[in-house]
């Protein structure tokens, strides 16, 4: 077993190591709570994720490759008749992504990967420990390789690029009046959500791309005299999101996000509750197994009398009067179109 800090070994040198050697397995690394795995085959990359972080699905979703319905029966379907098939290889057998798509969905995670793990190693200790690979093997798609050298000198370079200025997410940017609109085609998309309104936040959960490229580009933008602050807070209306599956919990997150909520997110009635007492919420989402108890529970709190459910559920639970329901699996339009008839806000 190979173990240290990449105080004393580059992660570029612990990378070319492993590829050299055609070592098969998985690399752990960790900066205190902090934890990620990579998972490497003959000394390719095949696999990486951040604790807590992203899996593969949501990415397909991110990337607009398929529809949160898509994922949430594959999620199920896996869970059910095929526990050990990593999900991407589930999407292409049904026809639902290509080979190609499955590749890019990837190399995003890996990419974003890398970028977490290269941004704890700026400010602190990072462990690495690499082993066999166990019962994590039944997770990782072994049909797509990359060089792990490649990878992580495309990331390196990513982060040396928007390292060159930022805008922050809670910035509100509007265009400049008299501006003459001579950017370069791939910002037009860019430039057309920017209204004055929305958070770069809000903006930014509408690309395939990670936040802090978006910001980079918006940064650039300003630069040009395109865009300017808006000087005003975003109008992002905070809407807290309730439930025990962290993958619900994170494209929940961004669906909100994409729709110009501020999201969030709480995996129990207790964190909630912390969340509540320190937060003025325009709503709560409850994906809860009682949700009549949490509903009483979260009420109960100093003013919080009155405040708006909306509870997401495959069956129909009793509910207070009041309390909205929306059936699962759950569609991103419906979803934001019954968000903006509670608060009371245009879609």
């Amino acid at each position: 077993m190979l173990e240290g800090d990449l105080r004393e070994l580059q992660l570029a040198e612990l990378l070319r190591s492993l590829r050299f050697g055609r070592k098969s397995g998985l690399l752990l690394l960790s900066a205190g709570e902090r934890e990620a795995r990579l998972h490497f085959e003959a000394g390719q990359l095949v696999y990486g994720r951040v604790k807590d972080g992203a899996n593969l699905g949501e990415y397909l979703v991110r990337m607009d490759l398929i529809g949160q319905l898509d994922l949430q029966q594959l999620v199920a379907q896996q869970r059910v008749e095929d526990p050990h098939s990593p999900l991407g290889l589930l999407a292409r057998r049904q026809g639902l992504i290509d080979q190609e798509q499955l590749e890019d969905a990837l190399r995003a995670q890996i990419g974003d990967t890398l970028h977490e793990i290269l941004s704890w190693t700026e400010s602190e200790s990072v462990h690495f420990r690499f082993e066999g690979l166990g019962v994590h093997r039944s997770q990782v798609p072994t049909e797509v390789h990359f060089d792990p050298e490649a990878l992580l000198l495309e990331t390196t370079r990513e982060r040396d690029e928007w390292s060159r200025g930022q805008v922050e997410g809670w910035q509100v940017l509007k265009p400049r009046e008299g501006a003459e609109p001579d950017a370069d085609l791939s910002s037009w998309e860019l430039l057309s959500l920017v209204d004055g309104r929305r958070s770069c936040a809000s903006i930014a959960a509408e690309f395939d791309l990670p936040a802090a490229e978006i910001y980079h580009r918006l940064h650039q933008l300003v630069s040009r005299g395109l865009l300017i602050d808006a000087g005003i807070q975003p109008e992002d209306p905070a809407v807290l999101l309730l439930s025990s599956s962290p993958t619900l919990r994170r494209l929940g997150g961004l669906m909100l996000r994409k729709g110009g909520y501020q999201p969030l997110l709480a995996d129990t009635p207790a964190q909630a509750s912390e969340i509540l007492a320190k937060t003025m919420v325009s709503l709560v989402i409850l994906d809860e197994g009682e949700p009549e108890r949490t509903i009483s529970r979260l009420r109960s709190l100093r003013g919080r009398q009155h405040l708006p459910f909306l509870v997401l559920s495959r069956g129909h639970p009793r509910l207070p009067r009041g309390v909205q329901l929306l059936e699962k699996p759950v569609e991103e339009g419906i979803l934001l179109d019954r968000l903006a008839k509670i608060v009371r806000r245009p879609r």
